[in-house]
């Protein structure tokens, strides 16, 4: 059972050619069998094929459009109507006065004494040193947050291209491998549609 499943979903695969040639058989089982004025029903089976086909590869460019721009055929179609010179308003600017901020790193200022004694100039130079390390401690701090901050900005840039990359990829997977199918059969029932019409 298993086996005779999977043959019948590799037969269907090939269901763009399959689904016309059951039509054919099917349009020569009615021609032979039914009591049926043949030029017309082919006129009929022509042009009904044709605009079925048509419609077909139609709805398969529109879906393609759909999975790669979000929009459809009527959307661009009214877009290009509406883009017409005599629907187009004019444009009022109005300029609203902005704010912006700046952030930036404080800066320290610190007075010492110094004294003339040898104590007070050693003193003095001790204080300016322990600022030194204060001022090297917060500087150092101060760049590992913004290292840190960097860091994170670009994991999620990243992060971001990444799902980018991967959504146009399905993108173009859906359009090249899953709109080749519907317009072929499209294709197809243009053609038998074609011949029918010549034999009508």
């Amino acid at each position: 059972m298993t086996r005779i499943l999977v043959l019948v979903k590799w037969f269907w695969r090939a269901w763009p050619i399959l689904v016309p040639v059951a039509l054919l058989i099917a349009h020569y089982i009615t021609i032979n069998f039914c009591k049926l004025d043949i030029i017309q029903f082919n006129k009929i089976a022509s042009l009904s094929l044709q605009i079925l086909g048509g419609i077909i590869v139609l709805y398969s460019i529109d879906s393609n459009i759909g999975i790669i721009n979000n929009e459809s055929l009527f959307i661009i179609i009214k877009k290009w109507v509406t883009s017409m010179p005599i629907f187009i308003k004019p444009v009022t600017l109005q300029v609203d006065s902005t704010r912006h901020t700046m952030t930036a790193h404080p800066a320290k200022l610190r007075v010492g004494n110094s004294t003339d004694t040898i104590e007070g100039k050693i003193k003095y130079i001790q204080q300016q040193i322990e600022w030194l390390k204060e001022d090297l401690n917060d500087e150092v701090k101060h760049l590992k947050d913004s290292i840190q901050n960097t860091d994170k900005r670009i994991s999620k840039d990243v992060s971001d291209i990444r799902a980018r990359v991967n959504l146009i990829t399905n993108k173009v997977e859906k359009v090249s491998i899953g709109g080749f199918k519907v317009q072929f059969f499209g294709v197809m029932l243009m053609i038998y549609g074609s011949v029918v019409s010549y034999y009508a």
